[in-house]
Formats: C-alpha cells, sequence, structure tokens
C-alpha cells in the first residue's frame, strides 16, 4: 500500500511541489491504525508493553510503525496484540500479506488524464520487469536478503506534479530577451552578440 504525504520537497531546477509516496506493509498500517484509535504515540506503545510485560523496544514500535521491519516473529506480533487489546491472529493476518494479490489502482486514478495513465503504467512495466529480472517476482537486494533494513531509497519513489496549464503556456511566449534585443537595436544601442 502506499501513501502520500504532504511534505514537499523543492528541485532548484524546477520548483514545483512533489510528494513522496511511502510503500508502508499491510501491518504497518494496521499498527497505525490501532495507534490512533487508542490515541496512543510510539513512547506509549513502549510504555504500554512493559507494563504489560511484553516489551517492545522503542527501536522495533519504530520500525514496524514506518514499515522498515523484516518478518515479524510471533513474540512481536503477541506483544504488539497485547498492547493493543487485539487478537494476535488479526496481526497474523495482515502479517501474512505478500503483496502479490492482484493490483487494483485508486479510485481516483479515473481523474487521470490519458497521458497521466499512460505514465503510471509506464511506472508499473518497468517496476515489473525489475522485479522479473530479480528471479522471484519482487526485487531484494542483497542487504534486504541478508535480513538487514532496507535502503530507505529502495522504499519511496517521487511523483512530481505535472505543470499547470500556465507554466506550459508559458513556454509558447514570445522570449523576453528577444524583445529586449530587439528594443535595444531599435534605439541604436550596440549588443555584444557575435551572431549577427
Amino acid at each position: 500500500m502506499f501513501f502520500v504525504s504532504n511534505r514537499f520537497t523543492v528541485d532548484l531546477h524546477q520548483p514545483r511541489p512533489c510528494w513522496k509516496v511511502i510503500a508502508v506493509s499491510r501491518l504497518s498500517e494496521l499498527l497505525n491504525e490501532l495507534k490512533r484509535s487508542k490515541g496512543m504515540n510510539q513512547p506509549g506503545i513502549v510504555a504500554r508493553s512493559e507494563e504489560l510485560g511484553v516489551p517492545i523496544s522503542k527501536g522495533n514500535v519504530s520500525r514496524y510503525l514506518s514499515g522498515n521491519h523484516s518478518k515479524p516473529t510471533w513474540s512481536t506480533l503477541n506483544s504488539f496484540a497485547t498492547v493493543f487489546d487485539v487478537p494476535v491472529e488479526v496481526l497474523e493476518e495482515a502479517a501474512a500479506f505478500t503483496g502479490r494479490e492482484p493490483f487494483t489502482p485508486d479510485p481516483r486514478s479515473d481523474l487521470l488524464t490519458a497521458p497521466q495513465r499512460a505514465a503510471v503504467n509506464e511506472i508499473i512495466r518497468l517496476m515489473a520487469e525489475a522485479n522479473q529480472r530479480a528471479g522471484d517476482g519482487h526485487a531484494t537486494t542483497s542487504h534486504t536478503r541478508a535480513g538487514g533494513r532496507p535502503d530507505q531509497s529502495e522504499r519511496s519513489l517521487y511523483v512530481v506534479q505535472p505543470p499547470s496549464a500556465e507554466e506550459t503556456a508559458a513556454s509558447t511566449a514570445p522570449s523576453r530577451a528577444k524583445e529586449e534585443k530587439k528594443k535595444s537595436q531599435q534605439r541604436g544601442e550596440e549588443t555584444q552578440d557575435h551572431d549577427q
């Protein structure tokens, strides 16, 4: 599943906003929903786990909520289930989600233009080809195969907002530099251009 954050980044060459899309596991999504519904924060989860005798470290809580976690152990799932007072089977089901289920785009994809749909389809095609080349249908690196934490660059994708109509129309507007040069020549001023 992908979430879009409203954090804006600025590219000095193209100062347009872009949204950061972050891949989050189904388990992380569920844990975040439980955290919100219980009105808890990360330190509260750690404290509650210690109170209940099923301690979860601050680092593990952070990794599981952000989606930067490896395959969870039963004891970790049990600890979270105890903290949030839900059956451990609910968390096991979310942890078992492989991401290989049929992909259904967001219903708002109907609002995309034909070129935008083509761009999305091209991104999907390229990612699928990369996964197939990796061998098992899902790309992994030696780092993630070794059980380490995946590199953040593997887990995020920047989607840049398309230019507005005004920005696109500006490229067809007459060049201000050419207009200034023409006015300067009409006044009899010399130019430093060598192409005359």
